[in-house]
């Protein structure tokens, strides 16, 4: 009913296993953690620091979540919404003129055994206007420590997708919530409060970054002096209201904002050294050289033909071997031929977005852009990283009325960076 404060819930279930997996957890982990530190694991000095700093780093982890799930006892609320504010964990309730901002965040964290497959959780954020409403010190912690261990994911791996790069201080959604409860207590608390997107956020605050066309600086929460003045410029008073579709994380960016910044980006696939091509023929070398070698000596010390046949049939079998290891070589030498044919694999700027060989679309002609799961990056040398495809969906009636689509591992730039930049001009649907 209209005016009724709404409470979400965990499940039994989901109250159970946080109350018994995060302490269990937390137990091993560090227990494993002394048993290297002591030489269980190997007497080597590495093996022993990697084991005892990797294992007791998620096991304080896990020991400080399992600390603010304790304290919060047995109350299974996840969040409480009502005309007349708002309840989260560890915040209290407080009434919407105390919130100073309510925005949808997305966390990227690691979604499966499988890794490293990620999925995205859609959590709905509070931020108080008043300062000294702060979570408590092993909320901070745990989270300090979750933002330490991103930034060294994506250090050592850029392209992988995880983490975010800001939170609300507090903040309620999935996983503690199905699906469809999030979006009800996304669309609840949006009958009170606007909800920001943030993606919507930094696309439009990175958007400076592209003006010159150029490749996106590194990312930064500071912006200089000319950002700050085009951010100004853009948001200034009189500026007509955005539409948004909040529950889904999607919205079209500020129109006026266009005649501001127009951000545009060109491109590429990323380099391929000349050592990752000839590096494809090496699991090919060995059953070659078998085939040639295995023959020449068996005939040198003077098998003649009581072994030919068998000789034979020894090069037929090697022979699929040695397809088999040269598929990849040719795999590859076709890829950079297609690379020096079409150096660009997109295009995104204030006229529309073009993925090479199709033409530019204009935004208008957009019906949809969205991303999708596309297996997994296959770069020689590299560990199998998440590949992520990037859709346009042309409206019907549109030239070339099709979709098309470039995959992140042909983007020289972080996945995440390109996302910014055409949120700028249209929504994009996340999948997965």
């Amino acid at each position: 009913m209209a005016g009724e404060r709404v409470t979400f819930r965990k499940s039994g279930c989901q109250l159970v296993l946080d109350g018994c997996a995060l302490p269990i957890g937390a137990v091993l982990f560090l227990g494993v953690a002394v048993l290297a530190a002591g030489g269980v694991m190997g007497p080597d000095p590495l093996v022993r620091l990697f084991g005892a700093v990797g294992f007791g780093f998620f096991g304080a982890m896990m020991a400080l979540g399992a600390v603010t799930t304790v304290a919060r006892g047995t109350d299974d609320r996840v969040a409480e919404i009502g005309p007349d504010g708002i309840w989260l964990p560890g915040m209290g309730w407080l009434p919407w003129s105390e919130v100073a901002e309510v925005r949808l965040d997305t966390i990227r964290g690691v979604g499966s055994g499988d890794a490293p497959v990620t999925v995205g959780y859609r959590r709905l954020g509070v931020t108080p206007a008043d300062p000294a409403v702060r979570p408590g010190a092993t909320e901070l912690a745990g989270w300090a420590m979750a933002r330490a261990y991103f930034a060294f994911v994506r250090r050592i791996a850029p392209r992988l997708r995880l983490g975010s790069d800001d939170v609300s201080p507090f903040s309620a959604g999935e996983p503690e919530l199905s699906r469809t409860d999030a979006d009800r207590l996304i669309a609840e608390a949006g009958r009170y409060v606007e909800v920001v997107d943030a993606a919507e956020r930094r696309a439009r605050e990175r958007a400076p970054r592209w003006a010159g066309g150029a490749g996106p600086a590194p990312p930064s929460t500071e912006l200089s002096a000319a950002e700050v003045a085009a951010l100004d410029a853009g948001l200034a008073p009189g500026r007509a209201p955005r539409t948004r579709a909040v529950a889904s994380g999607s919205g079209l960016v500020d129109s006026t904002m266009l005649g501001t910044a127009k951000p545009r980006g060109t491109f590429g696939p990323p380099p391929r050294s000349l050592i990752s091509l000839v590096a494809r023929l090496i699991p090919a070398a060995i059953p070659t050289l078998l085939a040639i070698g295995f023959p020449v000596a068996a005939l040198s010390a003077g098998g003649g033909e009581r072994i030919g046949w068998f000789l034979v049939l020894w090069d037929v079998v090697l022979a699929t071997f040695i397809i088999a290891a040269l598929l990849p070589f040719v795999g590859e030498v076709r890829r950079r031929r297609e690379v020096a044919a079409n150096p660009v694999s997109l295009e995104v700027g204030p006229d529309g977005i073009r993925i090479p060989p199709a033409g530019r679309v204009a935004w208008d002609h957009v019906a949809e852009i969205r991303t999708e799961r596309a297996g997994f990056t296959t770069a020689f040398g590299d560990p199998p990283l998440e590949r992520w495809r990037l859709v346009v969906v042309r409206a019907s009636g549109s030239p070339l009325d099709r979709s098309s689509a470039v995959d992140s591992d042909r983007i020289d730039a972080r996945f995440d960076d390109v996302l910014d930049l055409v949120r700028f001009y249209h929504p994009v649907t996340e999948t997965g």
